[in-house]
Formats: structure tokens, C-alpha cells, sequence
């Protein structure tokens, strides 16, 4: 028969070992608190880094919407009735067309930003050239933004000025914009 194998284990000897393993363990622990507390941490510092960007960009588009409205102010400015009938006063006398009247319709809202002033003119020109021209001029008038449109033409009564002066009559709406207030 095999000969017993004799094993003393004393508690004593291994004493400093399980005290180690103990300490070990309690680190083990600690650290891995410790681990999820700073990954909690960097979950909502990553969470709050998302919302700061995203009010960033509403931030961006914001002032892009400002700079927008700025250059709208520009291209507008601060217009009011005078001017349009003023404006069309004087591309008229550059153009030798005869305004026969300038009546102001209803102010309108155009948006929420911007109103319009439309205006009914009825001019007498000598051709439909010079009905164009002044149309062109009004739409492209560097101090302000108009719009032309409702136009109608017809052939003028202009008996007094004798038998072989053919003109022909326009109406047309110009309107003028500016911002609100």
C-alpha cells in the first residue's frame, strides 16, 4: 500500500497571505466603485457636451437669422409712401412718361417682417419700350425694392394733342417694402 502522505497545515503560517488576499479583494472592490462612479461621470459630461452643441447650433442658426434680417434692412431700409410716390415721380421724368395719377391701396402685411405699400399707377408713354423701361427701372431702383405687377395697356385718348399722336395708357401696381417696426 502507498504510504500516507502526512499534511499539517497551520492557520498561522498562511496568516499573512489570506490578509493579503483580503486586502487585495477590498481594493478590487474600491476601485471598481470608484471605476463606475467616474464612468457615471463621464456618461453625463458626454450627455451635457451633446446639449451644449445642439445649443450651439440653434445659437448659429439664430444669429444667421439675424445677419439675414440685417441684410433684409439694408435692402429694404426705412421706407414710407412719400418715397415710393417719389421714386416713381422721378424715374417717370427721366423716362419722359406722363403719370397720370398715383393712388395708395391698403398697407399690407407681406410677412412678419416686412409690409407693402402698393400703389395704382396709370402712366402714358409713347410706345411699349418706354412702358418697359420704366417698369425695369422701378424693379431695379437701387435705394428700394419694388414689385410691378396687375399691368394693363391700352391705347391712349389723346385727342388734344393732335390726330398723329398715338400713345398708349398702362396701369400697373408698383408696391414698395419695408420692414416693420
Amino acid at each position: 500500500m502507498p504510504e500516507m502522505i502526512k499534511i499539517d497545515i497551520n492557520i498561522k503560517d498562511f496568516k499573512g497571505q489570506i490578509l493579503n488576499i483580503v486586502v487585495i479583494f477590498a481594493f478590487i472592490l474600491m476601485s471598481s466603485q470608484i471605476y463606475r462612479a467616474q464612468m457615471n461621470k463621464v456618461k453625463s459630461l458626454l450627455e451635457q457636451k451633446e446639449k451644449e452643441i445642439k445649443k450651439k447650433g440653434v445659437l448659429a442658426e439664430i444669429n444667421q437669422t439675424e445677419k439675414s434680417l440685417a441684410s433684409y434692412g439694408k435692402l429694404f431700409g426705412k421706407k414710407d409712401r412719400s418715397l415710393v410716390i417719389n421714386t416713381i415721380n422721378v424715374i417717370s421724368r427721366d423716362l419722359g412718361i406722363k403719370v397720370n395719377s398715383i393712388k395708395p391701396e391698403d398697407v399690407e402685411d407681406y410677412s412678419d417682417y416686412i409690409l407693402k405699400y402698393p400703389f395704382r399707377v396709370a402712366i402714358i408713354a409713347d410706345n411699349y419700350h418706354a412702358i418697359g423701361r420704366f417698369i425695369q427701372r422701378l424693379e431695379t431702383y437701387p435705394d428700394a425694392y419694388y414689385i410691378v405687377g396687375g399691368l394693363k395697356i391700352e391705347a391712349a385718348d389723346v385727342t388734344k394733342e393732335g390726330p398723329k399722336a398715338y400713345k398708349l395708357a398702362a396701369e400697373l401696381i408698383a408696391s414698395g417694402f419695408s420692414l416693420k417696426e
